[in-house]
This record gives C-alpha cells, structure tokens and sequence, in this order.
C-alpha cells in the first residue's frame, strides 16, 4: 500500500497499526477501504501488541497479531478479520473493484479484469 494510504491508517488508528510489520500495509491500494471498515470495527476493542502484521496471502487479506482490549473476547477479532478476508477474495487488491481470484503462474492474486496481466513465466525455467 502506497505511504500516503499507510500514514492516514496508522495515524486514524495507532492502536491497532502502530506496531506495524516493517511500517507498511503488505497489500495493494485495492484494500485501503476494506482495512478501513475493518479498523472501524475493532477500533475500541483490539490492539497491536508488539508486531501487527498486514499482508495479501495466496490472494486474500491476512491481518495477524491484534489481541483484545481488557474485557473483550477474542472471538469478536477473529470475526471482523475472517470478514475482512472473505471480502478480499471479491476484491481487486490493485484498484479495489469487484474481481475475482486471478492465477498468475505460480503466483496467486485477486485482480479485477482490468489490472489482471497474465504471467508467462510459470517459475519453472526455461523447458528448452
């Protein structure tokens, strides 16, 4: 996620993302909004405790190291994270646009048709 996108996150919510992994949002622009929703959701009721980390994985949105506030259960975090990964998987993680999953080679990501390009090398080498 470009810096801009990554200041406005950290400094709206700096007790869920002011123990970010290497500082950065580890995902496209596409999911600037849905990790928005996300921390308006946990806003009062989670927090980072030493490294949060954010990240596109196999295609999806992974939001990991947020614990409970005092009093909070954290079946509530794991609900608005799973959500949160669920609606990436129709999300284009560049542009944010309804998609679906798009493979490319060996990489997987969730792309819109529009910022989908295909990847001819399937990371085998060159066949010869």
């Amino acid at each position: 996620m470009d810096e801009q996108k990554t200041k406005e996150l950290v400094e709206a919510f700096p007790q869920l993302w002011g123990g970010l992994r290497g500082g950065a949002f580890e995902c496209g622009d596409g999911w600037y909004t849905l990790i928005r929703a996300a921390s308006d959701a946990l806003r009062d009721r989670a927090r980072c405790e030493g490294f949060v980390i954010v990240k596109e994985k196999f295609g999806r949105l992974e939001i990991q190291g947020l614990r409970p506030v005092e009093g909070e259960d954290y079946s509530y975090i794991l609900g608005v994270t799973t959500m949160a990964m669920l609606v990436s998987l129709s999300t284009c993680e560049q542009c944010g646009a309804s998609s679906g999953e798009r493979r490319g080679g060996s990489y997987i990501q969730t792309l819109c048709e529009d910022c989908y390009e295909p990847d001819t090398d399937d990371g085998w080498g060159d066949e010869g």
